[in-house]
């Protein structure tokens, strides 16, 4: 029998003391008794899993941006490869996946032309961002970062230089092509392959299931909105909440509020902040063809299937949130509807700057060497069964590898500033995972 043993450790970083942690479980896993070489997965906030690097208690850690390019920036780490470029089961490619997208719950959509304009006006984000990439790189930093430089262990980068160097890996765009909605099918038969959808989704056709989860009429009538620059002009509403993640994959989200006066002039429809400041924005007033329509207030989560419970209990009624906790929430309650794609890929698996590997050939051999030493690779995944943690699992069952869902890292912040987070263990049985 195999238990998870406590490791702790402490970091000084931007002034705080941080202990980092994992959670003893009264439970075991079961040995591996066959051969087959395995890794162990570990969860940790995707935000810390470049400090997690620095204090070397994990060797390896998949993750979406900004935090792959801090990680480069600052030296402290290095890209084994692209997620778009793990290798699948199915003989396909992860070229242009899915990752996160725009949605709306059921009380969002009783206001369908606000839905609409919404979902256009991140249409005309995603086309701002391509044809001004190093201005949306700054609005982005301004908005994760504020005014403040991140720090990873004793190291200090400038917000702006980690932006500049991820935003050129995320692909800003809200077009439904064919590869994309295959893709999101591939993910949901995934889910299915390891029990994770359970009610709504567990059986139903492509067909179906396609009904289910889209608004297409919305999708359809925002992208003739966006291309035309006819807006329809929505019934006034009462506040709205939008509900985000600090990351910049939702760089639409921020550059429609910190270049509004751009928007107002291209288009006379727009999200003008109530105060134009550094950092953060918390409300907003949404302007439909120079009509103010309602207040916006920006939520900030600290992962999607946070946001997407919000949505199910009217804390919010949008979201940029990745694709897979759309579908887990659709599942088990009906209501929420994906409107757009927001942006794919962007994400990688990365090592520290010193790993005796550089691709991931190379990572293959060495975690089978590691296993066989038994001393496997412990790798950070930012939440289970988030789209990087699926891709990765699909990987890693191609090249005979098992894996371990060891349990979560909890990070504690003595600061009275910084709430501590919440306390989670999740471990599973070895497992693997494959293409249906």
């Amino acid at each position: 029998m195999r238990k998870i043993m406590q490791k702790k450790a402490v970091l000084t970083g931007a002034g705080i003391l941080l202990i980092l942690a994992v959670i003893l479980t009264a439970g075991c896993v079961e040995a591996d008794t066959s051969k087959q070489p395995g890794v162990e997965l570990v969860v940790i906030a995707s935000g810390m899993q470049v400090n997690s690097l620095v204090l070397g208690q994990t060797d390896c850690a998949i993750n979406w941006q900004p935090n792959v390019a801090a990680a480069e920036v600052s030296g402290v780490g290095k890209v084994i490869c692209d997620a778009r470029d793990l290798p699948r089961n199915d003989g396909k490619t992860w070229t242009e996946h899915p990752c996160c997208v725009f949605g709306a719950n059921e009380e969002a959509l009783k206001n369908r032309d606000l839905a609409v304009v919404l979902t256009a006006l991140l249409m005309k984000a995603d086309e701002y961002i391509t044809r001004h990439p190093e201005r949306a790189a700054a609005d982005a930093a301004n908005w994760i970062y504020g005014d403040t430089d991140p720090v990873f262990g004793n190291i200090t980068v400038k917000g702006t230089d980690v932006t500049q160097a991820s935003i050129p890996t995320i692909h800003f765009t809200t077009e439904v092509t064919d590869k994309w909605r295959d893709d999101v099918y591939t993910f949901i038969q995934i889910y299915r392959s390891i029990g994770s959808l359970i009610d709504t989704l567990k059986s139903t056709s492509r067909k179906e299931t396609e009904a289910i989860i889209y608004d297409q009429s919305i999708y359809q009538a925002a992208k003739e909105a966006a291309a035309s620059g006819v807006y329809p002009t929505p019934k006034p509403a009462d506040e709205i909440k939008i509900g985000y993640l600090l990351s910049d994959h939702d760089a639409p989200l921020f550059v429609l509020v910190k270049e509004w006066e751009y928007f107002k002039e291209n288009g006379n429809t727009y999200l003008k902040p109530e105060e134009e400041k550094s950092g953060q924005v918390e409300r907003a007033g949404l302007y439909v063809n120079g009509q103010k329509i309602c207040e916006v207030s920006f939520v900030q989560g600290n992962a999607g299937p946070n946001l997407t419970t919000m949505m199910q209990t009217n804390s919010i009624q949008y979201a940029v949130a990745g694709l897979t906790p759309f579908l887990s929430s659709i599942d088990t309650r009906k209501g929420l509807k994906i409107l757009a794609p927001v942006m794919t890929e962007g994400s990688a698996l990365i090592t520290t700057a010193n790993a005796p590997v550089n691709n991931w050939k190379e990572f293959v051999a060495w975690a089978k060497k590691r296993s066989a030493e038994g001393n496997p690779l412990l790798i950070a995944i930012p939440e289970a069964n988030t789209i990087q943690d699926l891709m990765l699992k699909n990987a890693l069952s191609t090249e005979g590898i098992r894996f371990y869902d060891e349990g979560s890292i909890t990070f504690f912040y003595p600061d009275s500033e910084n709430q501590t987070g919440n306390i989670s263990v999740n471990i599973y049985h070895l497992n693997n995972i494959h293409l249906l």
